[in-house]
């Protein structure tokens, strides 16, 4: 009995194993891309910058102000990297992408190209031009900060030292070191005055005094660009606050009785 016993086992793992072959595949599904939101500021307005949202969105204008944050655009491209053009030869490349899908053109060079951190959902794009760039390279840095409400609240503070110097500052009643790059954060409200000093030599000098409010909902991020001269140790200074909204209380079911 055990040859026979031996021989049914086989044939039913072979069955199974037929069967299993014969099941379809199924593809896993594509991750999706994470949407990216962000806003843009240059100390110079920048004129006629566009980018592409997705593979299938026309190009979008982005409008600088003066002494705010932009309005909050959105990106779903399928890089962390977001290229920035000029307006002129990304709208001639789209209307030629258009006419012939099949045949795209190649697209134009950047002016600026913005690397998104992994994980970093809601950016501030800052815009400092590039002294004499190489040929074919961006004319425009981009310094891509993490922008969200968690990472800078209300009621603080964060330095973003672009200068190319650095400094130490009193702000409120923090004193701090401001290396070159993204600061860290302090508590601020009310009238606060920014107290900076950067080192001459071997001496320490006033280099600049800058004053703001902040209302109770309100943030700021005090942007340091590089000096009007190139001898000036005054950082350009400016003040972007953002009001924040209110937080919506979480909705909680009914229980059930």
């Amino acid at each position: 009995m055990a040859l026979p016993l031996r021989h049914l086992i086989n044939g039913l793992l072979l069955a199974v194993l037929i069967f299993t072959l014969a099941l379809p595949v199924t593809a896993k599904p594509r991750a999706q891309p994470t949407p990216i939101e962000f806003t843009v500021f240059a100390r110079y307005r920048q004129q006629n910058l566009q980018f592409l949202p997705d593979a299938q969105s026309p190009p979008q204008s982005l409008e600088f102000f003066g002494n705010t944050r932009s309005p909050a655009y959105s990106y779903t491209g399928k890089s962390r990297q977001l290229p920035i053009y000029e307006a002129a030869p990304l709208t001639a490349y789209w209307e030629a992408l258009t006419r012939d899908p099949r045949n795209p053109p190649a697209l134009p060079v950047p002016v600026a190209i913005a690397d998104i951190p992994e994980g970093l959902t809601r950016a501030l794009l800052l815009f400092i031009p590039v002294r004499n760039p190489p040929a074919g390279q961006p004319r425009l840095r981009v310094y891509v900060v993490d922008d969200s409400p968690h990472t800078l609240p209300a009621g603080f503070a964060a330095v973003i030292n672009a200068s190319g110097r650095e400094y130490k500052a009193q702000l409120g009643e923090e004193i701090m070191d401001v290396p070159h790059g993204i600061g860290g954060k302090v508590p601020a409200t009310g009238t606060v005055e920014l107290r900076l000093a950067t080192q001459d030599g071997n001496d320490w000098v006033v280099s600049g005094r800058h004053t703001f409010r902040l209302g109770n909902k309100d943030r700021v991020s005090l942007v340091f660009f590089p000096p009007t001269s190139p001898t000036g140790i005054a950082p350009i200074i400016r003040t972007l606050i953002d009001t924040m909204p209110d937080e919506k209380p979480p909705v909680v079911a009914n229980a059930s009785r």
